[in-house]
C-alpha cells in the first residue's frame, strides 16, 4: 500500500474534491483511497488566524495542488512560497496564470481540469524513500483503554508495528498502527498515522516533535542552504530576525551569518533538524514566505 500527502493550500473545494474530511486541527486532513493507494491531502484550516500551518503544509506535501478560481493576494503568497520548494506543481485550469508564473522558477508543473485532479495526483512517484523511518507529530493524548496516541505523518522509511523510536530523553515502542481508521502493520512514506505508543506519557510528546529509528537531536543553531524568492525581495542581513518554518514546529529566529547562500540561524528554541530537512523562512509583510533552505 503507498501512500501520497498533498499539500492544498487554498482550500477553495479541492480538499473534499479530493477525500473525505478527518481531523482537524491547524490544518485540515482529506483522505481517500485509490484501489491500493492512499492519498492524504492537507490544508491550512486557517491561514491569517495560524499562518504557520502554510508552511508546515507545503514542507510535508510531496506534491502541492493549487486552485487558480480566484488570483488574489493570498494566491499570490502561496505561489511565491510554492516556488520556493522545488516541489511538484499541480495548477488547476480555473484560470489563466501564465503571466503571473513567468517570473517564477517552477521545475516540475502543469495544469489539470479538476475532473483529471486525482488522476495528476496518483501519478506521481516518490523520489525516494530511503533511511531511517522518520514520523513527524502533531498530536499527543490519552485514550481510556489504549493509553498514549500520536498522531503525525511518516516522513521517512516504512512504519512497522513494534518499532523502537527515538526523540531525547525517550524511547517510544510502537504497540500498533492505525491508517484510514483500520489497524496496519506498516505504513509507507506519506502516510496519516495513530500510533498506540508505549514508554511515554502524553506530556512527554508534543507537538512538533520528531521520532525516528535513529536519534534525531536537539539544535537551537543552523545552517541552512537557503533559495531566496527574487519576488520577495528581502534584504537578509546579519541580526535580522524572522520566523523559521518546519514540518510541524515554528519558532523566530536570527540571521547570524550569510555568505554564498549559506545562512546560519540562531533559534530561540530547539527544534529537532538534521541535514536534508527543509526549513522556511517567514517576515511579517508579504509576501510572508521569502525563502527556504535545506538544513547542513
Amino acid at each position: 500500500m503507498a501512500s501520497k500527502i498533498i499539500a492544498v493550500p487554498i482550500d477553495r473545494e479541492l480538499g473534499p474534491l479530493i477525500g473525505k474530511k478527518g481531523n482537524e486541527t491547524s490544518m485540515s486532513f482529506y483522505n481517500r483511497k485509490v484501489g491500493s493507494d492512499i492519498i492524504v491531502a492537507i490544508s491550512p484550516s486557517d491561514i491569517e488566524g495560524k499562518f504557520y500551518a502554510l508552511p508546515n503544509t507545503l514542507i510535508l506535501a510531496e506534491q502541492i495542488v493549487i486552485d487558480t478560481s480566484s488570483v488574489d493576494p493570498l494566491f499570490g503568497e502561496v505561489l511565491v512560497a510554492a516556488s520556493l520548494l522545488g516541489k511538484r506543481i499541480i495548477f488547476t485550469k480555473d484560470g489563466d496564470i501564465s503571466k503571473l508564473i513567468s517570473g517564477l522558477e517552477l521545475p516540475e508543473h502543469e495544469f489539470v481540469e479538476r475532473d483529471n485532479l486525482l488522476s495528476a495526483v496518483e501519478s506521481y512517484r516518490s523520489k525516494g524513500n530511503d533511511g531511517s523511518v522518520k514520523v513527524e507529530i502533531d498530536r499527543c493524548f490519552n485514550v481510556k483503554g489504549v493509553g498514549t496516541v500520536l498522531l503525525g505523518v511518516v516522513t521517512r522509511g516504512v512504519l512497522r508495528k513494534h518499532d523502537k523510536l527515538l526523540k531525547p530523553g525517550k524511547e517510544v515502542v510502537v504497540r500498533s498502527i492505525q491508517c484510514q481508521d483500520e489497524d496496519v502493520e506498516s505504513a509507507e512514506l506519506g502516510s496519516r498515522v495513530g500510533i498506540a505508543a508505549k514508554g511515554v506519557t502524553d506530556d512527554d510528546v508534543k507537538k512538533g516533535d520528531v521520532l525516528s529509528t535513529s536519534l534525531i537531536p536537539s539544535r537551537n543553531a543552523i545552517t541552512i542552504r537557503a533559495r531566496f524568492s527574487k519576488v520577495a525581495n528581502e534584504q537578509a542581513r546579519e541580526g535580522n530576525q524572522y520566523q523559521i518554518f518546519t514540518g510541524f514546529n515554528s519558532c523566530s529566529c536570527i540571521l547570524e551569518k550569510i555568505a554564498g547562500g549559506m545562512v546560519s540561524l540562531k533559534l530561540d528554541k530547539e527544534l529537532q533538524l538534521e541535514k536534508g530537512d527543509t526549513v522556511m523562512l517567514g517576515r511579517t509583510r508579504a509576501p510572508r514566505l521569502f525563502a527556504a533552505g535545506t538544513v547542513e
